[in-house]
């Protein structure tokens, strides 16, 4: 199985920079919070939203945002 560099894969890089952006703007706890009622359904952190949206987007985005989201200890 081969390695993806996530910055040969442009839809997993803007998914990183994404959530980053969320993380410093600090909307990402905002949205963890929108969605926690839903998300718990599921016992997922409201932050797993993100995934679903950027799953429905692109297949990509979906694992870039989870790998981030993974990266900075929203979901484990």
């Amino acid at each position: 199985m081969e390695y993806c560099n996530p910055l040969h894969d442009p839809e997993r890089l803007m998914a990183f920079v994404i959530i980053a952006a969320l993380n410093v703007a600090g909307l990402l706890p905002i949205l963890g919070d929108i969605f926690r009622p839903l998300m718990g359904l599921f016992d997922l952190p409201g932050e797993a939203a993100a995934v679903l949206i950027a799953g429905w987007m692109s297949m990509g985005g979906g694992v870039g945002v989870a790998a981030a989201l993974f990266d900075q200890g929203a979901v484990s």
